[in-house]
């Protein structure tokens, strides 16, 4: 046996994914790819040299409520993350991975880019301040930045031989810092301190800067996470190793607090950075711990931004020759290179002090979101919520809450660019439209809102003061209304509900059609930029499925108030067409039918022009016809397509005094309308004739307003037909009009007082 063989021999019996060389697939256990990488990450400089000062300043008791506050927000999270891990098969990128498959591609990949990001500096982080402690203690005739560039290469070449490799690394450097830490605790009896140091000069700390010197110390829980594609079982490994690692660092922390506070004087405490190395069996051992800390930390980061960079790359969200791995482990050269390049150059040619602060808000934003994925999934416990680990859904909502306070104590301008910077990924990568196989829970946590606030809706009495059109709009499978897509885009302005319903003939592969052409529809409108709903009907006759649309669609408090279409159904016979003209208005529901000149699109609806002019006319009959066409104008008049258009209300009366007394009406409507006015125009015919002047009057007009009379009692479907095919024969010559039936029961004119 050789002397390596023999030093190794005791330690490969524990860790044998350490020292042996597996077949196949080289994968970590619970300890060597979890519980090692995250408490490395713990142990850092704040355990040697700043826990100390923390703790002098507050005192032990504030300390070890701290510690524990901080542990606490750590440990929700582990047992938020062992939620979900438990609940999914884990694949390579960590975080990324978690909230990427649970709150979809855009979340992800918006944590995903800062997560590398953060990684990346704290490589550069971690090797400059190892590199400068360093040259100042022992080689200060070698320059700076020599120093960094060679331990930049060591400690990439590190990770890029082999995952395993730099496991076997930190475990030495785990061995460094075990042996600082039985150095200061079996130290010398009665150490000497030396002279107290001028706490004058000293800065003093209170509570809430005490726990955002201390806090960064608990984030390391991403290390073992990160490595969750060459972990063997991440589903058992992560949960056990993550929570033994806060486990284990709770502990040191507390144990460490407790020894300082008692055989270290105060004064020291707040003024002497390193007090342990003085008090220490072995000075010397100490430093290598510190060392050992700041190396174990920027290894770990360099082993874990190239996988979140390779996991980015095999979904999309980065070029794809990231993706590329090496060996059987799928070790990610590549991306391991990139990484070197770039700590290299924010290394030397950055400002490293101005980009610490991102790094912990970066770690809290991943956590708040972690908590928050457990939280939804327990509370709505959708079928696949299977967990093996449940967490009650209180416990992660109080993580997510924890981070999110935690980082506006921490640093709260900080907070906001790193939550800035989240978002505005966010909305990038929406626009980009990544596809994948994201099987996450948007469906369910937009579902569950809905469902919640639906319910609320129907406690809520409907009024004038909240009203908008929701809309219906009946279209052609094929788009042949588009003048009707774009009234009804106009008439919602993206601000109320917008659906567009068509029916298909029944076949014998109904379900491909539907499909097929609810597919196109959508295609359609995201090519428009329309925001909406889609609702394909099998029927043979257009009449019945839009009658049914009408009558089953919605929701409670959602179901459409008003049916936009064009002026007649084609292969409908105008007996039919009556007959959904007055189901609409019996059933409550508004009527806007549209008869423009042509099927094709028409650049007065699909192109937003000043100066259009809408003429109302109003017989004086039905006065909620009159309110209607008011409101429907003014949404118009506000819409982009329709910019500050000229409104002009025109009718005819039978004398002089019957047009006085509607001025009269018209002044008050033009007075209380608030914003915006309309011209009136009153034609005295004693003949009452309302057709020969309305198309005279009404030739330039962009779109005329018509209101329809409602049916008279008992009324019959054929009767009601054959007004309205005369209406539209008599005006036939007018380019594009609305024909309009008011059916709610509301008081229209309330929205203009």
């Amino acid at each position: 046996m050789s002397v390596k063989q023999t030093i190794l021999e005791p330690f490969s019996r524990f860790f044998p994914s350490f020292f042996e060389k597996g077949k196949g697939q080289a994968k970590l256990g619970t300890i060597t790819g979890v519980f090692i990488p995250c408490i490395l990450q713990m142990i850092g400089v704040i355990l040697f040299m700043r826990l100390g000062w923390v703790l002098g300043n507050v005192g032990l008791p504030l300390m070890l409520a701290i510690i524990v506050f901080s542990t606490s927000i750590i440990l929700i999270t582990s047992l938020s993350m062992t939620s979900v891990v438990t609940n999914m098969k884990m694949g390579g990128g960590g975080s990324y991975f978690l909230i990427s498959r649970s709150l979809g591609p855009e979340f992800g990949s918006a944590i995903g880019i800062l997560l590398t990001i953060s990684q990346i500096v704290s490589i550069a982080l971690n090797i400059s301040g190892f590199s400068y402690s360093l040259h100042a203690e022992f080689l200060p005739f070698i320059p700076l930045e020599v120093i960094e560039i060679v331990m930049m290469i060591v400690m990439t070449g590190v990770s890029y031989k082999s995952t395993n490799f730099a496991i076997r690394m930190q475990f030495f450097i785990l061995m460094a810092i075990g042996l600082a830490l039985i150095s200061i605790f079996f130290g010398g009896v009665t150490p000497d301190f030396g002279e107290p140091p001028m706490l004058s000069q000293a800065l003093t700390l209170n509570i809430t800067m005490a726990f955002a010197m201390f806090f960064p110390a608990m984030v390391g829980i991403e290390a073992g996470m990160s490595l969750s594609g060459d972990i063997k079982k991440p589903e058992r490994s992560l949960p056990i190793g993550t929570l033994a690692a806060v486990a284990a660092g709770f502990i040191l922390y507390t144990g460490m607090a407790i020894f300082e506070w008692i055989h270290i004087p105060r004064a020291h405490l707040m003024g002497d950075p390193l007090v342990l190395v003085k008090g220490a069996k072995l000075g010397f051992a100490v430093i290598l711990g510190i060392w050992g800390a700041t190396l174990s930390s920027g290894l770990g980061s360099i082993l874990a931004a190239p996988r979140t960079m390779q996991a980015l790359s095999e979904d999309g969200v980065l070029p794809k020759f990231l993706a590329k791995g090496h060996g059987e482990t799928n070790q990610p050269r590549v991306a391991t290179l990139l990484s070197f390049c770039i700590a290299l150059s924010i290394t030397l040619f950055t400002n490293i002090n101005q980009l610490i602060p991102i790094l912990t808000m970066v770690s809290l934003i991943t956590y708040t979101l972690v908590n928050f994925v457990s939280f939804f999934e327990s509370l709505v416990k959708n079928p696949s919520w299977r967990p093996t680990f449940k967490t009650p859904w209180y416990v992660s909502l109080i993580g997510s809450l924890g981070c999110l306070i935690s980082m506006l104590v921490i640093n709260p301008i900080a907070s906001f660019v790193a939550v800035g910077m989240c978002i505005a990924l966010i909305i990038w990568f929406s626009k980009r439209r990544i596809k994948g196989n994201f099987e996450d829970i948007r469906y369910s946590v937009i579902t569950y809102l809905v469902r919640y606030f639906s319910a609320a809706l129907e406690g809520v009495d409907k009024n004038a003061k909240s009203w908008r059109p929701n809309l219906l709009a009946v279209i052609d499978p094929t788009v042949k209304e588009k003048n009707v897509v774009h009234l009804s885009h106009a008439l919602d302005q993206s601000l109320g509900l917008l659906t567009f319903g068509a029916t298909i003939p029944i076949n014998s592969d109904r379900s491909h059609t539907m499909t097929a052409t609810n597919t196109t529809l959508k295609e359609y409108f995201a090519q428009k930029k329309i925001p909406c709903f889609t609702h394909i009907a099998p029927f043979e006759d257009q009449y019945l499925g839009v009658l049914a649309m009408m009558k089953n669609y919605g929701i409670g408090g959602l179901r459409p108030n008003t049916v936009v279409f064009r002026h007649c159904f084609e292969k409908t016979c105008p007996t039919n067409f009556a007959k959904f003209l007055l189901s609409s208005f019996h059933m409550g529901k508004n009527i806007i039918a549209l008869k423009d000149q042509q099927i094709e699109e028409l650049k007065t609806f699909s192109i937003g022009t000043p100066h259009k002019k809408i003429d109302i006319w109003w017989g004086g009959k039905y006065q909620r016809n009159f309110e209607f066409s008011l409101v429907i104008s003014h949404i118009l008049q506000q819409s982009s397509l329709w910019p500050n258009a000229e409104l002009h209300v025109k009718t005819m009366v039978r004398s002089e005094l019957e047009k006085k007394l509607l001025q009269e009406e018209y002044m008050q409507y033009s007075n209380t309308m608030r914003k915006g006015s309309f011209l009136s125009t009153m034609y005295v015919d004693p003949d009452h004739d309302s057709v020969r002047p309305l198309l005279e009057c009404s030739k330039d007009a962009n779109l005329v307003v018509i209101g329809l009379r409602p049916p008279y009692a008992e009324e019959t479907p054929e009767e009601y037909g054959v007004y309205y095919m005369e209406l539209l024969e008599k005006t036939k010559s007018l380019r594009n009009v609305l024909y309009v039936l008011s059916g709610e029961d509301l008081d229209f004119e309330k929205i203009f007082r």
